[in-house]
């Protein structure tokens, strides 16, 4: 089964916009370095900010215009059985779902977008979206049984992901992402994320008999919590099905799953005589200490895991999904 259809390409959507924040953040404090006249870190710190802040304006007015242009390609997509071939420029690609993979499935509202479905696969060198605009969740579970597998916000190729656009009320474009869903759901076990998201108890509700983040100082108490882990991420988070054992600055602390909550977040800082300004992501978690006061304990996201073809990478994901649904 081919179809042809709208192709959004990344280079213009992703690449374009983030090297130029990626130039502004060094260009910026250079420029001010360089013409700047003043020796107040005040009003360095303000021109550097003020910069930054007129270029990611710039690149927010200027984005339509990039998607428009972006929206102009079309390409052929295709499912043969297992193995999913696209082209869209030069020369022709393919995934065989038979092979170690990793297939991400979204199914909800974009940031700015309408209801719609992804599914976007990728392997260590290739990568590929596909979405349905319209599609509702519960037609995505019905091909992909596994709801808790399914993100609840999609990332249309237009938000940034790149990729094929079909066309609702297509019937060839709907029967080719429906047997997609159904492909994904036949090959899973070959699927890295899929892998990833089976080490969690998701059939089970968390009841932590400790419901305060606790601090362990007790050694046998913190080798017990990291024996009975069922999965780590890096060498500083143990999880169980109730709590997360958490290294915080060469301490450790006992996290309730269900009572507390999981978020990356950006943050930003100074650096240099020049107030240049560097952010990096970082992983927070918050909840109550045994006194009834909010703690937050930050850390780093796992930056060290860059092996897409891994279930290592995909912990951290699935971990941050399993906090939010024992909250809910």
């Amino acid at each position: 089964m081919e179809i042809k259809t709208r192709f959004i390409t990344r280079s213009i959507t992703v690449i374009l916009p983030s090297f130029l924040i990626i130039v502004g953040i060094f260009a910026i404090p250079y420029m001010n370095y360089k013409f700047l006249t003043t020796d107040s870190f005040l009003l360095k710190l303000g021109a550097n900010l003020g910069g930054i802040v007129a270029l990611i304006a710039l690149i927010a007015i200027t984005n339509p215009m990039f998607v428009a242009v972006a929206r102009m390609k079309r390409g052929r997509f295709a499912l043969d059985g297992s193995l999913i071939k696209w082209k869209a420029y030069f020369g022709a690609n393919e995934i065989d779902l038979t092979q170690g993979h990793t297939a991400m499935i979204s199914s909800g509202p974009g940031i700015r977008a309408p209801q719609s479905t992804s599914v976007n696969i990728l392997t260590e060198k290739l990568n590929v979206n596909i979405c349905l605009p319209v599609m509702e969740r519960t037609e995505a579970v019905a091909d992909f049984p596994e709801d808790s597998f399914i993100q609840p916000l999609s990332i249309p190729p237009k938000e940034g992901s790149g990729g094929y656009i079909l066309e609702s009320d297509n019937q060839d474009h709907k029967a080719l992402f429906t047997a997609l869903l159904k492909a994904a759901w036949q090959h899973r076990d070959t699927n890295f994320a899929h892998q990833a998201f089976l080490l969690f108890p998701w059939d089970k509700k968390p009841s932590p008999e400790v419901t305060c983040i606790q601090k362990i100082t007790d050694a046998s108490s913190i080798d017990k919590y990291r024996k009975e882990a069922f999965t780590t991420l890096a060498d500083y988070m143990w999880v169980q099905p109730d709590y997360v054992l958490l290294l915080h600055k060469e301490e450790y602390f006992l996290l309730p799953v269900g009572h507390i909550s999981a978020k990356v977040v950006s943050k930003s800082g100074v650096a240099g005589t020049t107030a240049r300004i560097e952010f990096s992501d970082v992983l927070e978690f918050k909840g109550l200490d045994i006194n009834g006061k909010e703690i937050t304990l930050i850390v780093e996201t796992l930056k060290g895991v860059s092996n897409i073809m891994s279930i290592d990478a995909y912990k951290q994901n699935f971990l941050l999904d399993y906090i939010r649904k024992a909250t809910a």
